[in-house]
């Protein structure tokens, strides 16, 4: 029988990597938020599940328990909210470009 931790350690390394890239991500976000919105509280809320959530699940996988599935969420789950992240940085910069060069009415 083929023995499956291996693959399941090596998900459990990933799954706590993408936990401290959203801790980073979660202290860099709280320090850099000058007014708290409703949308700057939403994503420091996902960020704070993230972590929950693929911490738990790298340290099932380290525990050989199969619970693969649950790591499919988190890890679906962690790509919306980056590019939920990259689509609001880009609305940023755009107001940002916006402000310093404003456009001449033709």
């Amino acid at each position: 029988m083929h023995d499956a931790f291996p693959v399941l350690a090596m998900f459990g390394r990933f799954c706590h990597a993408l936990t401290v890239a959203s801790l980073v991500s979660f202290v860099g976000y709280w320090h850099s938020t000058s007014s708290w919105t409703w949308s700057a509280i939403l994503n420091e809320a996902a960020l704070a599940a993230i972590i929950v959530l693929t911490f738990t699940e790298g340290m099932d996988s380290m525990k050989r328990r199969m619970t693969m599935g649950f790591g499919v969420v988190a890890l679906i789950l962690t790509i919306a909210i980056c590019a939920y992240g990259k689509h609001m940085s880009d609305l940023g910069r755009k107001a940002d470009r916006e402000r310093r060069h404003p456009r001449v009415p033709r």
